[in-house]
């Protein structure tokens, strides 16, 4: 699942409480569903309802949201009796006391979800569940000493490990990695200067929630649409795409080792959601970040032997339009910025790159441009990698390397 979104500022979802209350409420909001759910395990009806959803994979990974699925019917016995999910979660009343009212939860954190993650020893595909009942596990805001908290169908809690899998099996209550919050366009014109072409997933009062692959386009026509066409007179240079007049591509990726593919996710985090930025400046010192998305599954990154052993990574294909590279524009250097998304508090990075124009005269200007990101603290930032002009862009293109992948950028 491939996407691209230009923005000119970082977006995020936007909360009239401060972070720490919001992970206090959010985190409780996760444990009570994970104890409601877990005491109801032991009913079959429920156990397949659960994989159903989890198997339909809306985004592309095992889950399913909450907010989707409180409603929806479940058939309980031979009879033909029904109740809805909510109710056999939390009691035909649905008991005040767990503060998982639907429109309550709707605005607050819509993106609580039902996952099962693909550990060694279980998952949804190999989930017998006329026998078996798993634990139900909850993932705070803030994992401390690598502890994860899980209920039985008793209402027992039971102490995972957060760097080890279970051997038990364990469904998860997480918050979704896939859907992606932009704050709606209030009173400043310049809140979202480039909306996305496609309908929002969901709405709330405050934010638009689009799905990853969904971000492809912008109605604007800016440098998501691919930049601008270099004039005739550049076919003349010394380097390859001073000859042609196409657009780069990012091609495909891999992880350097399977230590590194494993060190990016958790076992209970489902598949890699990776996010490029590409930055680039104009010689009047303005810069813009051009905004990639890919995601899989761990298996999409890797491959093994037929037992499933001896694996090692794979190129991972994503084959995504960036622009066409105008050096009189954009100078002769841009900066690619990855990292694997895992939602979290925000933090800023600060790095920067050197740009040079050739100016009319013949001389040259270089630019020292400063970048700030805002990002996650629980995402795996991998780091910078500086793609210039001049590399080699025919053929399979240049080779990148930075901290635990390589990516291939050619121009198409």
């Amino acid at each position: 699942m491939l996407v691209g979104c230009s923005e000119s500022n970082d977006v995020g979802v936007q909360n009239p409480i401060g972070v720490n209350e919001r992970n206090v409420v959010s985190d409780n909001m996760k444990a009570g569903i994970a104890k409601a759910l877990a005491l109801k395990m032991s009913n079959t009806q429920l156990r397949k309802f659960v994989k159903t959803e989890v198997a339909r994979q809306f985004d592309g990974d095992n889950n399913f949201l909450l907010i989707e699925t409180l409603d929806k019917m479940i058939v309980e016995s031979v009879n033909g009796k029904t109740r809805s999910f909510k109710s056999i979660l939390f009691g035909e009343k649905n008991d005040e006391s767990w503060r998982v009212k639907k429109d309550s939860l709707f605005e607050f954190n819509p993106l609580i979800q039902v996952a099962v993650p693909n550990s060694p020893n279980f998952s949804n595909e190999n989930w017998d569940t006329e026998t078996t009942i798993p634990l139900v596990a909850y993932i705070p805001s803030k994992i401390v000493d690598d502890v994860i908290h899980a209920y039985d169908s008793e209402g027992k809690e039971v102490l995972l490990s957060a760097s080890t899998a279970p051997t038990q099996p364990v469904v998860v209550i997480s918050e979704n990695e896939r859907l992606i919050g932009f704050p709606k366009l209030t009173t400043s014109p310049n809140a979202r200067l480039r909306l996305p072409c496609a309908e929002a997933y969901f709405s709330t009062i405050s934010t638009d929630y689009y799905l990853m692959y969904d971000l492809n386009s912008v109605c604007d026509g800016g440098a998501g649409g691919g930049g601008t066409t270099p004039p005739l007179g550049n076919s003349q240079g010394a380097c390859t795409r001073d000859s042609r007049q196409n657009k780069d591509v990012l091609t495909k990726m891999k992880f350097n080792s399977i230590g590194d593919l494993r060190d990016v996710n958790s076992w209970f985090d489902g598949g890699q959601e990776l996010q490029i930025t590409i930055v680039f400046a104009t010689a009047n010192g303005a810069i813009t970040k051009l905004t990639k998305y890919a995601s899989g599954n761990d298996r999409d990154f890797r491959s093994c032997n037929w037992l499933g052993l001896n694996c090692s990574p794979s190129w991972f294909n994503i084959n995504q339009e960036i622009l066409t590279w105008d050096k009189s524009i954009y100078g002769d250097a841009m900066l690619y910025n990855w990292l694997e998304r895992d939602g979290g508090d925000p933090v800023e990075y600060t790095t920067s790159f050197s740009t040079t124009f050739n100016n009319s005269d013949g001389s040259k200007s270089t630019i020292n441009n400063q970048i700030k990101f805002t990002y996650s603290d629980k995402d795996d930032l991998f780091g910078d990698a500086i793609v210039e002009y001049c590399d080699n862009a025919n053929g399979d293109g240049y080779l990148y390397g930075i901290n635990k992948m390589s990516f291939y950028v050619k121009e198409k």
